[in-house]
């Protein structure tokens, strides 16, 4: 994951160089003491397979010295992500005073890669192609750990369809799956949890069920007090529970009333320690009947 972020980081720099100059006469006569227009920092070229999504807008921002943050305008409607070709994207900014910076990048799709030929490090890349694009929808950069955390739990495990089967080769595979088709079972809420967390910076830790029937994939995850269980997978309407931030004294407790040792896994191989019995932000789950 630092490397997929270095990458963008190396990336915005370059575009920091080419569009930081780009400032266009003013539409408008400026008022005294504001000539200067925005600046539009990391936008940059782009190569994709054919098929492949963009998200034009992660990561790219238009900041003014007197207005601070401006709209941003994304013109991309000449682009055929479906067809091999060079196109051009132009990003635009206007401050109150009508001082105006374009910033323009060229977009270059390539012929498709057939997934079975495709490199590992290649996969990841689209994968997370496809995972900036949620992650700019459904999050914000003024959100808490807390809030990102849920707001990916509420995607997760209401946009993908549960139908209990997935490629499970490799969880950026699965993720990759889960973004493109949104079915799948556990391990494609896991997989796709996990990349979005991955982007969110939230500390996660890969658990997998020990014993049971069938074999089960989660989270522990750390948004600042410790790590908690996190699962986006539907959970049977005849015994449910949301297990978002579950303690391990929760999940310990369903997995007894639920059975097939639900949430047990490897607590001596596990490199962190989830938090025993003290709740985020609500109050403690107890299995109906038992004592609160």
């Amino acid at each position: 994951m630092r490397r997929w972020k270095t990458l963008l980081l190396a990336l915005s720099l370059a575009a920091l160089a080419a569009c930081g100059d780009s400032a266009q006469p003013a539409t408008t006569p400026a008022p005294a003491g504001d000539t200067e227009a925005p600046v539009i920092t990391g936008a940059s070229d782009q190569t994709v397979p054919a098929g492949s999504s963009i998200s034009y807008r992660a990561g790219v921002s238009a900041v003014d010295d007197v207005d601070g943050a401006v709209p941003l305008e994304i013109d991309a409607a000449g682009v055929d992500l479906d067809t091999p070709g060079t196109y051009t994207v132009t990003y635009s900014a206007v401050d109150a005073a009508g001082n105006r910076s374009t910033c323009t990048i060229t977009v270059t799709v390539t012929d498709a890669v057939p997934l079975e030929t495709m490199a590992p490090e290649e996969l990841e890349a689209r994968m997370f192609q496809l995972a900036e694009i949620v992650y700019h929808e459904i999050i914000t950069e003024d959100q808490t750990p807390y809030e990102k955390a849920e707001a990916i739990f509420q995607y997760c495990s209401t946009a993908i369809t549960y139908t209990g089967d997935s490629d499970k080769s490799s969880w950026q595979k699965g993720a990759y799956d889960g973004f493109t088709t949104l079915t799948g079972d556990c391990y494609t809420y896991f997989a796709c949890c996990k990349a979005l967390l991955e982007l969110a910076d939230i500390p996660n830790v890969d658990l997998v069920r020990l014993g049971g029937v069938t074999d089960h994939y989660w989270s522990l995850v750390d948004v600042g007090s410790g790590y908690y269980h996190l699962d986006c997978c539907p959970h049977t309407t005849d015994k449910p529970i949301t297990s978002f931030l579950l303690t391990q004294a929760e999940a310990e407790e369903y997995s007894a009333w639920q059975g097939e040792d639900y949430y047990t896994y490897d607590i001596a191989s596990c490199p962190v320690t989830a938090v025993q019995d003290t709740p985020m932000n609500r109050a403690p789950w107890h299995a109906p009947g038992e004592a609160e």
